[in-house]
């Protein structure tokens, strides 16, 4: 996709055609592996995000403009483009996401980029005005928390699988942790917390704390981060405890922090179909709540205790205001 483009050629036309012939076989291996520098600046979700955006985009050029040059793309033909989009429904995220990968291949070319155009940006604040609703999702509350874990005496089929789900629910509310960081997405498991990557600190032989180290997360982009979770004076909601004792049960085996009793990893499909009973049960829509609720309510929770903003958002990883999204004050 990026070949021979990435690096302009400014070699010498001079010396002989095997002389030549050697220099350009170099050069290829040289743009070879700027390529593939640049392919590792990104993550497996970006780049197969942004390779999806150029094909969709050729699709669009090649019903529309069959005859001309697909790149660089004109500002007016990019708008025509955003509104394409918007006509054949596509969320504001998924446009967003194609304008980013069309915008990165502008960049990394040095061409003019039409993503900064004055008329993109404000197309771009019109679809998300018009397209983006509301988060629907509800908070798992203190108190939902509370029921939740209750129910897992009822609905657990083994002691293993309510020491798992108590501790997943608890680390994921206290943590603020995503569905794709505990559990096993269709995306993989490159942001999957480790087994090995959790510590426990003690103080006069009581643990005091546990440190989650992640090496990968969403928006990483390299940096690591570390969740510290203290003990919490309620022991039946307190994830330190939780977490040491469902892995003084857990299997010995390498790789997720949170597997099932055979070793066999968890999957977030798995999580979000036993979260939906665990809701029924409790009487409650469970079309209203999602694994990501334990992060929104989780959000809330420090939010209500006081938490500053700057702590707020390096516990839940958020690099800008976006974390004010998930504090619902009125529950």
């Amino acid at each position: 996709m990026l070949a021979d483009r990435t690096v302009p050629d400014v070699s010498a036309t001079h010396g002989s055609k095997s002389n030549r012939r050697s220099k350009h076989s170099s050069r290829y291996l040289l743009n070879k592996s700027v390529l593939d520098l640049l392919n590792q600046s990104l993550s497996k979700a970006t780049r197969q995000s942004y390779k999806q955006a150029y094909k969709h985009y050729l699709q669009f050029a090649s019903q529309f403009y069959p005859c001309e040059v697909v790149f660089p793309i004109t500002v007016n033909r990019l708008a025509q483009y955003l509104a394409n989009c918007y006509v054949q429904g596509l969320s504001y995220s998924t446009i967003r996401t194609r304008l980013s990968g069309l915008s990165y291949f502008h960049s990394i070319w040095s061409l003019t980029n039409p993503a900064n155009n004055f008329v993109i940006r404000k197309l771009m604040y019109a679809i998300r005005i018009k397209v983006t609703q509301p988060d629907q999702r509800k908070p798992i509350t203190i108190k939902l928390l509370q029921e939740l874990i209750l129910a897992l005496d009822s609905l657990c089929q083994s002691s293993y699988d309510k020491h798992l789900y108590k501790a997943l629910y608890l680390v994921s509310f206290f943590g603020l942790f995503r569905i794709g960081e505990v559990s096993i997405t269709k995306t993989g498991k490159g942001n999957v917390i480790s087994n090995k990557n959790v510590c426990f600190y003690r103080k006069k032989q009581n643990i005091t704390r546990v440190s989650i180290t992640m090496n990968r997360y969403k928006h990483s982009k390299g940096q690591r981060a570390i969740v510290n979770l203290e003990k919490n004076s309620v022991k039946s909601l307190c994830p330190v405890v939780a977490l040491e004792r469902f892995l003084l049960r857990r299997p010995e085996t390498s790789g997720p922090c949170f597997v099932l009793q055979d070793g066999r990893p968890l999957y977030s499909a798995t999580v979000r179909s036993f979260l939906r009973k665990c809701i029924s049960y409790i009487g409650l829509n469970s079309q209203e709540y999602t694994p990501h609720s334990f992060r929104i309510g989780g959000a809330t929770h420090a939010y209500n205790l006081q938490v500053t903003p700057h702590q707020l958002q390096a516990l839940g990883r958020w690099k800008s205001s976006a974390y004010k999204k998930y504090i619902r004050p009125s529950t």
